[in-house]
């Protein structure tokens, strides 16, 4: 096959059928493209060495299972469908794949997995060795509600940048709108920032190193248990959000466990205020859409969005029961801080000393 080909397999708005077995090498663009497709199953492919993605997936009950994707120059794979508007679609399954050195041309924002819509489910994968991103969905990427991330391993990622993350959601779209997504026992490992002067690379140089997971500009209503960090700069970032969760997870040998800001309060305060701010309007447009009473009757706390309940304020994330082993500070709020934001920082233990912090992090009034 001419390898200038800019599609090497061109899959789009096919139905009810499968592809196994097949490898798909040496692209100058993207490997599979299979857009508008439905009920279609990719099993045991081989992905690899391609220009732009190596897998671009768009469509309704797809599943992409036990493959290899490797050596992409942009995305590892982008697998979106449903619609999140009228909470309809998707039920797509990407399971017990690998993907691997992704970015080798565009090296920031190219993701192993780049993920968004609605009621899909991202499991067992391995994703690694990615530059920037190892996983990159929701807010402005793709909207994404109720979906799920389980039992993945995310593992020397974001190595080559700052104020980035291995799994990475910018709220500056849909960040108060994507809601029901959870994220369960996945493994964060080696996420490092490893610019030196010896290996620049970069124009910023570390600063404060990168996020394991990344909730950036108040993106909310998410819910992460379960989940390992292990030899990470930072393991959980909430960027100004609210509604977010932490809870029963593991850290070790991280320099920071736990961040949370209050962005919204100071110099991010336009994206969220009421009556004009994208972040309060995002709701007003979903709850006033089709889908309108099923939105409020799943996600209750958008009403109180409605309400301009504590508008702009990092309320109600809930930083529970997690264990900590050998990392330098567990979260870097204050106790007054996350008290006056109405967030339950309770039950944490440090491991090493058995020594439970919840005396000094009161619960909220």
């Amino acid at each position: 096959m001419d390898p200038y080909f800019k599609y090497i397999s061109y899959i789009s708005r096919v139905s009810h059928t499968s592809f196994k077995g097949i490898e798909v090498r040496n692209a100058m663009g993207v490997g599979v493209l299979a857009e508008g497709v439905l009920d279609v199953v990719f099993e045991n492919m081989t992905v690899i060495n391609h220009g732009t993605n190596g897998m671009q997936l768009q469509g309704d009950g797809y599943t992409v299972r036990d493959s290899v994707v490797a050596d992409t120059g942009c995305v590892g794979i982008q697998a979106t469908g449903g619609e999140t508007v009228s909470l309809r679609g998707g039920g797509n399954l990407i399971e017990q794949n690998t993907v691997s050195r992704n970015a080798l041309w565009k090296r920031t924002y190219m993701a192993g997995l780049l993920w968004g819509g609605y009621n899909n489910t991202y499991r067992g994968n391995v994703i690694q060795d990615g530059p920037h991103n190892c996983v990159l969905g929701g807010g402005n990427e793709f909207a994404a509600v109720g979906c799920l991330h389980q039992a993945n391993t995310l593992q020397n990622c974001a190595y080559e940048a700052s104020d980035t993350g291995a799994w990475y959601s910018c709220g500056q779209s849909n960040a108060w709108v994507d809601r029901g997504n959870r994220a369960l026992d996945n493994n964060f490992r080696k996420i490092k920032c490893r610019i030196s002067e010896t290996a620049p690379r970069s124009v910023e140089g570390c600063g404060g190193g990168v996020q394991a997971v990344y909730l950036d500009d108040q993106m909310s209503g998410w819910h992460f248990e379960g989940n390992h960090f292990e030899d990470c700069d930072t393991g959980f970032f909430v960027g100004g959000g609210r509604d977010n969760h932490a809870v029963n997870n593991t850290f070790t040998n991280c320099n920071l466990a736990v961040h949370i800001d209050n962005r919204g309060m100071n110099w991010e305060k336009n994206q969220c205020e009421a009556p004009s701010g994208g972040s309060f309007t995002d709701v007003e447009a979903m709850t006033g859409g089709p889908a309108g009473k099923e939105w409020l009757s799943r996600w209750p706390a958008l009403s109180d969005i409605l309400k301009q309940d504590h508008i702009c304020t990092p309320v109600y994330n809930r930083i529970t029961g997690n264990r900590y082993t050998n990392c330098t500070t567990f979260i870097d709020a204050s106790p007054s801080d996350t008290s006056s934001w109405l967030c339950n920082v309770s039950g944490n233990v440090n491991a090493t000393t058995t020594r439970n912090i919840e005396e000094e992090y009161p619960l909220a009034a």
